[in-house]
C-alpha cells in the first residue's frame, strides 16, 4: 500500500520510511508480518488517444480526475484536464463515492470510468459506470 498506510501498519520505527511528501513517484509499498520488504516504483503510461478523447468530452462536459494516487502524475494529467481544480488526488473508494454523490445533489448526471476494485462504489453510485479493463494475452 502507500507509505502512510505501511508506517500505520507496521510502526515508522519498522518500517523506516523517509520519504518526503514532496518527493511525488507513483509507488507501491510492501511488508510481510511485521516487516518492511521495499517498494515497487511504476512509470504510468497512458492510453493512445487519451488526449483526443479528453478533448471531445471536455468541449461538452465537465470533467474530473479521481486518483488513490499522490500528485505525482499531475503535471502530466493536467493538459488532458484543464483546471487543477479538477485533479484530484489521494482520493480513498469513500472519497470518491462521496464525489460523486455530491456532483449528482448539485443535480449533475455523472457518467464514471474506473478501472479497479476501489472504484466499484463510485462506479455504482454513478449514472452510468463504465469499468475500463485491457485485454491481456
Amino acid at each position: 500500500g502507500s507509505a502512510a498506510f505501511l508506517t500505520e501498519k507496521l510502526g515508522q520505527e519498522a518500517v523506516g520510511l523517509h520519504f518526503p511528501e514532496t518527493e511525488l513517484t507513483t509507488r507501491v509499498f510492501v511488508g510481510l508480518d511485521s516487516e518492511y520488504l521495499g517498494y515497487f516504483r511504476f512509470r504510468n503510461h497512458y492510453r493512445n488517444g487519451i488526449g483526443e478523447m479528453t478533448a471531445a468530452l471536455s468541449s461538452r462536459y465537465e470533467l474530473h480526475l479521481l486518483s488513490g494516487d499522490n500528485e505525482g502524475e499531475a503535471q502530466n494529467l493536467k493538459p488532458y484536464f484543464g483546471d487543477e481544480q479538477h485533479l484530484h488526488f489521494r482520493q480513498s473508494p469513500q472519497d470518491k463515492l462521496l464525489f460523486i454523490k455530491s456532483l449528482q445533489e448539485q443535480g449533475k448526471r455523472v457518467m464514471m470510468l474506473g478501472d479497479g476494485l476501489n472504484d466499484a462504489g463510485a462506479l455504482q453510485q454513478s449514472d452510468v459506470g463504465v469499468a475500463v479493463s485491457d485485454n491481456v494475452p
